[in-house]
């Protein structure tokens, strides 16, 4: 096949563009950009088949099925093979146009290309941000939750289903009213929780910090603050710290205050060289007026 000139208005397009004979399916014409896009001069893409630089599966299925489902054309994404041997992702259209009289008249086939290598690249780091966010997540000790401003639900880790035993069902079908109708049906008092969400959800710039109690035992630690975007409050973080065990040792220490301090019986604490740190009253009692004086002895 002779080389010919590219026509004008294919070299001020900023597409690659390769012109198709509908037949042979051979390259009859290629501008300026799809010959930097194949790394080829005009001269090597001329009378190669289509399929030579189209090389990908998909390329190989649509070249090859009937004359009139290729007529129909395509819009999708695809590879283009260099002269190099690399593979060049590409987004490809492929349309019917006509062909000029000077060219024997009938129908080619257009097939432009946008290189998409910067935007994979793009998207790629996107997906591995986005996987060390939920590797993060997940492994955090915390039950995470974000939210939009909207209530609606972006990401939460594992850690929360746990703490809040959420159904796997519930999480899959991602129905943000029948999590947090969940999580509200697990808190012993729902009407206190109902109302500290809605007053969190008045003030998106506001912080807090607030206990609940849920219904299997389970004491909970919520922190919420605002996520900003660009300076502007989007959304919410909420984390969820179970402090049971906490609580419960707390508890244990305010009953032993109590027992300590209301005890008839002389009761004195002392440290490891048995120098007396603290007496009850009992023991104050016992000792009579100078029972301060021991303190430290």
């Amino acid at each position: 096949m002779s080389l010919r000139q590219s026509p004008a208005w294919l070299d001020g397009l900023l597409e690659a563009v390769w012109l198709v004979d509908e037949a042979s399916l051979l390259i009859l014409h290629a501008n300026q950009a799809a010959q930097r896009l194949a790394g080829q001069p005009l001269a090597a893409m001329v009378g190669q088949s289509v399929l030579y630089l189209a090389a990908t599966p998909q390329d190989q299925a649509f070249w090859g099925e009937p004359a009139e489902v290729v007529a129909q054309g395509i819009h999708s994404h695809t590879s283009l093979l260099r002269a190099d041997g690399a593979l060049v992702p590409v987004e490809r259209r492929v349309t019917r146009v006509p062909r000029s009289a000077e060219e024997g008249g009938e129908t080619q086939f257009m097939v432009t290309m946008l290189d998409r290598s910067a935007q994979d690249a793009t998207e790629r780091e996107l997906e591995t941000l986005l996987s060390e966010l939920r590797a993060t997540l997940d492994s955090a000790a915390d039950g995470m939750l974000v939210c939009g401003l909207d209530g609606k639900v972006r990401a939460f880790n594992q850690r929360l289903a746990q703490l809040w035993s959420i159904p796997r069902e519930r999480l899959v079908q991602r129905d943000d009213a029948a999590v947090y109708a969940h999580m509200a049906s697990q808190v012993v008092d729902a009407r206190m929780y109902a109302d500290r969400l809605a007053a969190i959800a008045r003030e998106p710039m506001q912080e807090s910090t607030d206990i609940l109690e849920l219904r299997g035992g389970t004491v909970l630690e919520m922190r919420t603050v605002p996520q900003f975007s660009h300076g502007r409050p989007v959304g919410r973080v909420y984390s969820y710290r179970d402090i049971t065990r906490q609580t419960e040792i707390q508890a244990s220490l305010r009953l032993a205050a109590r027992v300590f301090e209301s005890s008839l019986d002389a009761i004195f604490i002392a440290d490891s060289q048995h120098r007396i740190l603290r007496m009850n009253p009992g023991c104050e009692r016992l000792v009579g007026p100078s029972a301060a004086a021991f303190e430290g002895c």
